[in-house]
């Protein structure tokens, strides 16, 4: 039992068939560009947006214990029993985490990690990013000035080269060649 030629026996699941293909197929095109559009959030800070430096050593009281990601150029290294001693001036950091050298910064970081590090690698004048908790502010008598610190218990200690801070991120290598160059063959000619 055939149906004589274009009659069909439920014209109506064949017209709701043609919406939900073409809902599918913009579904399937918008999906890449919504997905690329997500919001990525640092798990590294307890912060949507981090907060500055000077509200940050205001406020060291209340934050006691949340992950902050801080950065400065290294004034000094102290080795003790628990690990080293980090003296930082602090500099604002940008998107990659990167001090801003350029950038004045508002005070003064001590940071303690639970490990030894290399005095010739962390050198004063050094760029340094810090990850770690907030253990408070530390008042120390320098030069007969009282300084505060922000007190930073690290988990993570980053140094930067000079190459590192002047490079961007989207920098591309060189790309320039000879003409006759195949990555297969080398720089000779084909016919030898």
């Amino acid at each position: 039992m055939g149906y004589p030629p274009g009659v069909t026996p439920f014209p109506e699941a064949v017209s709701m068939r043609k919406p939900r293909v073409a809902l599918c197929a913009c579904a399937l095109v918008a999906l890449p560009f919504l997905v690329s559009c997500a919001a990525h959030l640092d798990a590294r800070t307890d912060d949507e947006v981090p907060p500055r430096f000077a509200h940050l050593l205001a406020e060291a009281d209340r934050r006691v214990g949340q992950f902050v990601v801080v950065g400065g150029v290294l004034e000094g290294v102290r080795a003790t029993e628990a690990g080293s001693e980090l003296v930082l001036l602090h500099k604002p950091i940008d998107g990659w985490d990167r001090p801003r050298l350029e950038r004045f910064g508002d005070g003064r970081i001590l940071a303690a990690y639970g490990a030894a590090l290399d005095p010739r690698l962390f050198a004063p004048g050094r760029a340094v990013t810090v990850v770690g908790e907030i253990a408070g502010v530390i008042e120390r008598e320098e030069d007969g000035a009282t300084r505060r610190y922000l007190a930073v218990r690290a988990s993570e200690v980053r140094a930067w080269s000079r190459r590192e801070l002047m490079a961007s991120p989207f920098s591309r290598r060189e790309t320039w060649y000879p003409p006759w160059y195949d990555p297969a063959v080398g720089t000779r000619p084909w016919w030898w």
